[in-house]
């Protein structure tokens, strides 16, 4: 997974229904990788094609929802927050994950 944050790659907000383009895009790359890590819609992927329909709309409506907010399904700054907070919590986690995973494999292969 890369280490990047959503605030290093501004979009323009709010970012509604039937815009298309490349903000668009981010914004679904970014939900559904929260989503793989946070797991809060059982629903699939949203396809990272660019346009924002229905199945965009209900995939942010749910994060907004797991995050306690309004679930308009309108992606704005408060939910771009959010996904900001949510990434940077995750990279956290990920380091912190991998920097125990390569201490015990260290502490492991030790024979005293």
């Amino acid at each position: 997974m890369p280490n990047y944050t959503p605030d290093k790659m501004p979009v323009a907000l709010p970012v509604t229904r039937h815009m298309q383009g490349l903000e668009v895009r981010k914004m679904q790359m970014w939900i559904n990788e929260l989503n793989d890590y946070y797991q809060f819609s059982p629903k699939q992927k949203i396809p990272e094609n660019g346009f924002y329909g229905d199945l965009t709309i209900r995939m942010v409506k749910e994060f907004q929802k797991f995050c306690n907010l309004a679930p308009s399904g309108m992606y704005e700054f408060k939910t771009h927050e959010m996904v900001e907070w949510k990434y940077m919590n995750m990279n956290q986690n990920i380091n912190k994950e991998m920097e125990q995973s390569a201490a015990d494999a260290l502490f492991s292969e030790r024979k005293w």
